[in-house]
């Protein structure tokens, strides 16, 4: 069974979607930076001067990430998503996959690549990767066309949150 899904694509998605990506990422490259800061703590008692002076360097370094990191990106984002042009997207839907048109052509991404789809008030995300996904408006994934998207995500073996 093969059908076309036209979806109506706004500034306001891209941007939400590329948001939800980047804090997934930002909270997962904190808990890292804390763990750095905590094993540099255990530095401190063994290497002395040395350890204290590396210690604090990540300290500056894991402070800067989660002041200013945050905040330059999302603004970096929305200027991005300001320039994306808004319009109908025709995705097809296919038994093989979904088919996203691109500047260079359609591209396939099959069922069994996409393996986590959130959906959050403003953008549902389909993951084929662990930082990459399509951005969808929410309602898309709402309709019945959706609910065939979301049934082929799962049989392949796709998590739905």
């Amino acid at each position: 069974m093969e059908f076309q899904l036209k979806v109506r694509m706004t500034r306001a998605i891209w941007q939400a979607g590329a948001q939800r990506l980047y804090e997934r990422f930002f909270w997962r490259y904190t808990c890292m930076m804390i763990v750095l800061l905590a094993a540099g703590s255990i530095m401190l008692r063994i290497a002395g001067r040395v350890g204290i002076a590396m210690w604090l360097a990540l300290a500056i370094i894991g402070t800067a990430w989660v002041l200013l990191g945050r905040r330059a990106a999302i603004r970096s984002i929305r200027q991005r998503a300001a320039g994306v042009p808004e319009g109908e997207v025709a995705f097809r839907v296919t038994d093989e996959g979904l088919i996203v048109p691109a500047p260079g052509g359609d591209f396939l991404y099959p069922w069994k690549r996409f393996r986590l789809v959130r959906q959050f008030p403003e953008v549902s995300l389909l993951y084929y990767d662990k930082q990459q996904a399509l951005s969808l408006p929410p309602d898309v994934l709402r309709s019945d066309a959706g609910q065939v998207i979301l049934r082929r995500i799962r049989d392949a073996g796709g998590k739905i949150m």
